[in-house]
């Protein structure tokens, strides 16, 4: 019974909490709205606001495909992660086991590089103006 009661009164404080926050984005809302018409601003599609950062669209385009090739990493981390572990369940006399420790090892130090690389350019790109 009284599980019952403090469950009840912490989905109604819940629910009160859930509407003041709504009633108050609402409220930012239309005081954005107002600010917006006062000063005048127009609506703008992403083709006029491209128009306008055509100077820095090759600067745009690296920092995207460093964004993308940083987001690739980590999945690739993965991966090599995976064959390391295989490397580790090879019997300590297999002649592959140093080759192919080495080559996810190297993996490893490629990946660090690449993703060192593409850091610092993706951090230095919207200086480069």
């Amino acid at each position: 019974m009284i599980l019952q009661l403090l469950k009840s009164q912490l989905s109604q404080k819940v629910e009160n909490a859930e509407q003041s926050d709504i009633k108050k984005a609402d409220k930012d809302l239309e005081r954005l709205k107002k600010e917006l018409e006062e000063e005048g601003a127009v609506k703008a599609n992403l083709i006029r606001i491209l128009h306008y950062a055509r100077p820095e669209w090759a600067f745009l385009l690296l920092a995207v495909f460093s964004s993308i090739t940083r987001g690739c990493v980590f999945p690739a981390f993965s991966l090599f992660f995976t064959e390391i572990i295989e490397v580790f369940a090879i019997p300590p006399g297999d002649p592959s086991l140093q080759s192919k420790g080495h080559f996810w090892a190297l993996m490893f130090l490629l990946l660090g590089g690449v993703e060192a690389v593409y850091m610092i350019t993706q951090a230095r790109t919207p200086s480069f103006q």
